[in-house]
């Protein structure tokens, strides 16, 4: 992380690091003003949001389901919006298995794993409908040039608007990978859904209530709907009212040149 001028730059500079650190800012006002009604506030600090909180999600959802409201500290958007709703969100990973062979000697003995999964990309992102997208961020496989690669893998990511096309997106990724026909290779398919949908209806009151402390602040607030995953998805689907976005503002989020206003 380095500041530059008004910002703050570097890889997941707009999540976990500051954000911690504006929690941390947060607490410690309203310890010091102790403003009434206020029972208690838990932090959670989650170290695997990135792969999906596979193993945090159990915890998560404990401590909300014992939580009067969710506050989610994922970064905010440029020109002061907050997320109010949230898609689904899944991965899946496709492999292939398939046999080696030197491809000058012996290549008709060999099955290649990388040539029964190229189709497949176009494929799968062709399952797309609207605003339910299929990407393909990972493809990889072989071990040498001169081999015939007979192993590969895609790493798929899922965005949806709501239960029901999540649904039916995932069903159709299912069946354009039973579709595979290679001789030789096997394709298995693993994942799915990894957060839940956050509903709009989730954050009404709390959106009023923000949007009344950033008015009296003079600054900017504005209701986005995100198709990114955040943990506070998790708290919305148990019926927890949840407000996110309220992390530092961020720019070009994921990219190289990330970066947060301070």
């Amino acid at each position: 992380m380095t500041r530059d001028g008004d910002w703050l730059r570097g890889p997941g500079v707009g999540d976990m690091k500051a954000c911690v650190v504006m929690a941390a800012h947060a607490l410690g006002v309203a310890l010091a003003r102790r403003p009434a009604g206020l029972g208690a506030v838990e932090v959670l600090v989650v170290p695997d949001e990135e792969l999906g909180s596979p193993a945090s999600r159990g915890w998560i959802e404990a401590r909300a389901r014992e939580a009067d409201a969710c506050l989610g500290l994922e970064a905010g958007w440029p020109g002061g919006g907050v997320v109010v709703a949230r898609g689904a969100v899944g991965a899946v990973y496709v492999t292939a298995r398939g046999r080696t062979a030197h491809c000058a000697a012996h290549e008709d003995e060999g099955a290649s794993a990388v040539a029964a999964l190229a189709p497949l990309v176009a494929a799968l992102e062709s399952c797309s409908r609207g605003s339910a997208r299929v990407s393909v961020g990972v493809f990889r496989g072989g071990t040498a040039r001169q081999v015939v690669p007979d192993e590969a893998e895609l790493h798929v990511d899922l965005r949806a608007p709501d239960a029901t096309a999540a649904d039916e997106l995932l069903d159709r990724v299912r069946e354009a990978v039973a579709l595979v026909r290679a001789p030789g290779v096997s394709v298995e398919l693993r994942g799915g859904w990894t957060r839940p949908p956050f509903e709009e209806d989730r954050s009404a009151r709390l959106l009023g209530l923000a949007a009344a402390r950033a008015a009296e602040l003079d600054l900017p607030l504005v209701p986005e709907r995100s198709r990114g995953g955040s943990d506070a998805s998790f708290a919305a689907a148990l019926g927890v009212e949840t407000l996110d976005g309220l992390g530092p503002i961020c720019h070009d989020s994921c990219a190289r040149d990330e970066r947060i206003e301070i």
